[in-house]
């Protein structure tokens, strides 16, 4: 894993983007900081607009540059040289692979994935009711 790192850190330095939140962004960047590596963090702000309404415009201002490259572009991501990941699974799989993080045989492949699919769709479930419509009855 040292190898892997000290690799990287000769090459541009990985970066890690999503919202200024902790959410989905932060599984990722806490992989990179347990690694050791150096990594770079795009936070994107949401700010209250004048007169009602909510200003997004510090992500979708630099996603529309993004698309040119990955057309499928959207929060979180993993920028690492010329490669550039997106979707949660996605992202946490590349840098868990990228890290030495991740599975070293296909069994334990298997349950990785199956593992990270089960912990998002508990997520799911917890989003809906924190934030759903049919969130918590009183």
């Amino acid at each position: 894993m040292k190898r892997k790192i000290e690799e990287m850190e000769k090459k541009n330095v990985m970066r890690v983007g999503y919202w200024s939140i902790r959410g989905l962004g932060a599984p990722c960047r806490m992989m990179t900081m347990y690694a050791g590596v150096k990594a770079r963090f795009d936070v994107y702000d949401v700010k209250p607009k004048d007169g009602g309404g909510w200003d997004a415009s510090s992500w979708f201002n630099t996603k529309k540059d993004l698309k040119k490259i990955n057309p499928l572009m959207n929060l979180p991501y993993v920028i690492d040289g010329d490669v550039i990941v997106n979707q949660t699974n996605a992202v946490m799989a590349y840098i868990g692979r990228k890290l030495g993080l991740w599975a070293k045989s296909d069994s334990e492949n298997v349950e990785v994935e199956q593992l990270m699919c089960e912990i998002y769709d508990l997520r799911n479930l917890v989003v809906k009711f924190a934030y759903g419509r049919d969130g918590a009855k009183t």
